[in-house]
């Protein structure tokens, strides 16, 4: 959503990605292949009437003696487990989940990748997918490319696509949104001048009362304010680094009036930078 004429309440999304090592970094048996499928390998095609694209899952034989292992976060383990049943029950290869935290995996795979200690799934923040890509630290996405282009949210595809070539599995689309008190707002506002309006009414500084609250000392929460009249960080969809467009007019615009609502929210400059 925009901030342009009503300087709507707006939205922002994130993707976390699945990606498979690459033979630098690990492999479902140990010797540096990866189920039997490597970089540069033909994969087959599928036949009969509804052969579009890549083999599916189904059609994948692990090598005997496979075995996988997995990064992921402690508090996510209870919700992988029934995949990791399933995904055991039928290829036959055992399943080792490590507790790495999301933030720390791409670090621990430039380290670990090289020498062979890496996990064969690691799990990432899409924006870093160009460090690891680069680094030559995971695998395409082919086997499984058709489907997940057909599946999955265009934004999510994209942001799992680095230089053209799709590497990752979308996992999960996180984004945030306004909470309203019902009590205190009867209808959700659909514009920050009625937040505004409100808060001039609502705010009690003396008791830290204030209408609305966000983490407005975060560039991911105030990316918006940038974007939403036409600005931008970096150009070409946020691919071109040579490109930056803080100082475009229309950021600028967008960033002039989060600036103004320092009247509503006044959190000392200790805290945040209005």
């Amino acid at each position: 959503m925009s901030l342009n004429c009503s300087r709507k309440v707006w939205f922002r999304s994130a993707t976390a990605v699945l990606l498979a090592c690459s033979l630098s970094g690990c492999s479902l048996n140990g010797s540096g292949s990866s189920g039997g499928h490597t970089a540069g390998t033909p994969v087959p095609e599928q036949t009969g009437p509804h052969s579009a694209g890549p083999a599916e899952a189904a059609d994948l034989i692990p090598e005997a003696g496979a075995s996988l292992t997995i990064w992921e976060e402690k508090s996510e383990f209870d919700f992988l487990q029934p995949a990791l049943n399933a995904f055991e029950a039928k290829f036959g290869v055992p399943v080792t989940v490590e507790e790495v935290p999301s933030p720390d995996q791409a670090n621990k795979l430039a380290n670990d990748g090289p020498a062979n200690l890496a996990a064969d799934v690691v799990l990432l923040p899409h924006d870093r997918l160009g460090d690891v890509a680069s680094a030559n630290l995971v695998l395409p996405n082919d086997v499984l490319e058709e489907r997940t282009r057909q599946t999955k949210l265009d934004t999510a595809v994209k942001a799992v696509t680095f230089d053209g070539i799709l590497y990752g599995y979308p996992k999960s689309i996180e984004t945030y949104a306004l909470y309203y008190n019902k009590d205190l707002v009867k209808q959700a506002p659909r514009t920050w001048e009625e937040i505004a309006e409100f808060a001039r009414t609502f705010n009690d500084p003396s008791t830290n009362r204030y209408a609305v609250m966000w983490e407005n000392k975060s560039l991911y929460y105030n990316y918006p304010f940038i974007t939403a009249l036409g600005g931008y960080v970096y150009g070409k969809s946020g691919t071109d680094p040579t490109d930056i467009g803080l100082n475009h007019p229309k950021a600028v615009e967008g960033m002039t009036y989060f600036q103004s609502l320092k009247s509503i929210l006044p959190v000392p400059d200790g805290r945040c930078h209005l």
